[in-house]
């Protein structure tokens, strides 16, 4: 085997590097668009929201991994870099930085929009606004809204009594609708998931 067939199957470190950084990123900003847009938490978990087959907890799964990704390909990326990286920040302090404007806009910037996000200040709080009213936007009927928080994540017997719905005739109801229940204790959630449903349609049931 040739010197060159032996280069050409070795895995060149910077390349795949900037791949992965630029795949990362993509993801990132893919999976950060869809949870801007999706609804919030109570709903999507009450009416099983899913877009492409993902719910909204999934999306956010892929979200944290794509940021680990990116954050590892940059330090990566930094590693493999390190001496030219050096040699420019070197050269630029020794010679002078001639973009100090540029450097104190982008700086202030940055900063502006971190107080800001914390801070809710406008025209910054517009961009969690429209979000909100994007979120809101799928509550479309009545039913789409739980009737208390996180009324997924309680067990059926809790949710009937909170609800002051009879538990046997509750699970008779759901019985004879095709739903399976197989012990009161299990949460709505784990109910309607194992039945391929949602909480929703568990509680139009019953």
């Amino acid at each position: 085997m040739t010197a060159k067939a032996n280069k050409e199957k070795r895995i060149h470190g910077r390349g795949l590097t900037s791949f992965f950084t630029t795949f990362g990123f993509l993801i990132l900003a893919f999976t950060g668009l869809i949870l801007y847009l999706v609804p919030a938490g109570r709903v999507a978990e009450w009416v099983y929201w899913s877009l492409f087959g993902l719910s909204k907890e999934q999306w956010a799964q892929i979200h944290t991994l794509a940021s680990l990704m990116f954050l590892t390909a940059g330090g990566f990326h930094i590693y493999f870099n390190w001496k030219p990286l050096m040699k420019y920040l070197f050269n630029k302090i020794k010679g002078g930085v001639n973009l100090k404007k540029e450097l104190y806009i982008s700086l202030f910037v940055s900063i502006l929009m971190m107080v800001a996000a914390a801070k809710e200040l406008p025209p910054f709080h517009y961009v969690f606004e429209f979000s909100d009213y994007l979120k809101s936007s799928w509550i479309v009927r009545e039913e789409h809204e739980p009737p208390m928080g996180h009324a997924e994540l309680m067990a059926l017997s809790v949710f009937t009594k909170k609800q002051g719905i009879d538990l046997k005739k509750a699970i008779q109801e759901l019985n004879d609708n095709d739903i399976t229940v197989k012990a009161p204790k299990d949460s709505l959630g784990k109910i309607a998931k194992e039945n391929k449903t949602s909480p929703m349609k568990l509680y139009q049931v019953i």
